[in-house]
This record gives structure tokens, sequence and C-alpha cells, in this order.
């Protein structure tokens, strides 16, 4: 099992303890960083969200210079676009925000025969293992494990690890942004 800071006790761990199968052993717990803010999938992203909010505001700001002196398209178009601001913000600054602080209450566990995902409210959330295929990413000091399962929408993992609210029933499962994460890498090879 990796070591958690010496300030930061492991959280959760005798509920999680508590839940394992019988011959189930916990073999390694972390936590995603928090500081780490981007992705890959940010050069996309970043552009396109860039562009929204620019055009939103833009709308706005026409909207505005038309309605002065009573005339023009009036509140609708102002308060329509008033929306599409308030999602291109969220989506250009608000998703970091909103990601570091989901981050902040996000523990992951591998056990012999688990995955295992926990958060400060009591959710859980887990995977068997060798059930779906498994892919890891090591990217400088950080890595990630994603659990692939079948039969998700297509595309569904665009919007993994990057803050944007995903519509989809069930979004992807992954260990996101794990500090040193050979550790985590050699639990999933021993179990």
């Amino acid at each position: 099992m990796s070591t958690w800071p010496a300030e930061a006790p492991i959280p959760n761990a005798a509920s999680v303890e508590n839940r394992l199968h019988s011959g189930e052993s916990l073999l390694w717990s972390g936590r995603p960083d928090p500081s780490k803010h981007f992705t890959a999938k940010d050069a996309f992203l970043i552009p396109f969200t860039v562009l929204w909010a620019g055009f939103a505001i833009f709308w706005e700001a026409s909207v505005f210079g038309m309605t002065r002196g009573g005339r023009g398209p009036g509140i609708v178009f102002i308060l329509f676009g008033a929306v599409f601001v308030a999602v291109g913000l969220y989506m250009v600054i608000g998703r970091f925000f909103v990601k570091a602080a989901q981050k902040r209450k996000t523990y992951y566990w591998i056990t012999t025969e688990r995955a295992i995902i926990t958060k400060d409210n009591g959710s859980w959330e887990d995977v068997i293992l060798g059930q779906s295929p498994v892919r890891t990413r090591a990217r400088g000091t950080h890595g990630d494990v994603s659990f692939v399962a079948g039969g998700g929408p297509l595309g569904i993992d665009i919007w993994e690890n990057t803050g944007m609210p995903s519509f989809a029933s069930r979004g992807g499962f992954g260990f996101y942004d794990v500090k040193d994460p050979q550790p985590m890498f050699d639990a999933l090879r021993r179990r």
C-alpha cells in the first residue's frame, strides 16, 4: 500500500476495509493531485471554450447596444445571452475550480479484486478488475489509470478529468492525476 503524506491520515480506510469481500485485501491507496489542472484534452477544450465565451460576450454586448434607448430585441435576448455567458465562463475558468474541489474529496483504492473510488460524502464506486481493459498513462510525475468498460456512448472519454459535466448516464471510471503513479501501476500488476 502506498504511503500518504504524514499530515493527511488515510480517510475512509476503516469503511473501505469493512466493505472488502472475504479474502480481498487492500494493495494501494492514493488520491488525485488537486494542483494538476490541465490534461491533453485541454489543447482542444481551451480554444473551444474561449471561442464560446467570446461569442457569448459579443452577443451580450451587441444586445445591450441595440436595447439602449428602449429599442431593440429586449430583455428576452439579454437573458438568453446571459445563460451562454455563464456557461462560457464556467467552461473557461470555473471547471478548473470545480475539478480541484472534487479532487480534494476523492480517494482511490486498489484491492486484490477491485478498483474503488470513494468521496468525502460517503459515495462509493467500484469496478471489478479483470472484467475491463485497463489503460495506464504516465506523464512526467503524474499518472492515470482508466478502466475501459464496453458499451458506453461513443466519445464519452472526451469529458473524463476535464471538469466539464458529462450528460451520459455513466461516465468513465478512472484514477486521474495521481502523483508518483508507479506504486499504483505496481499494485495493478500485483493483483
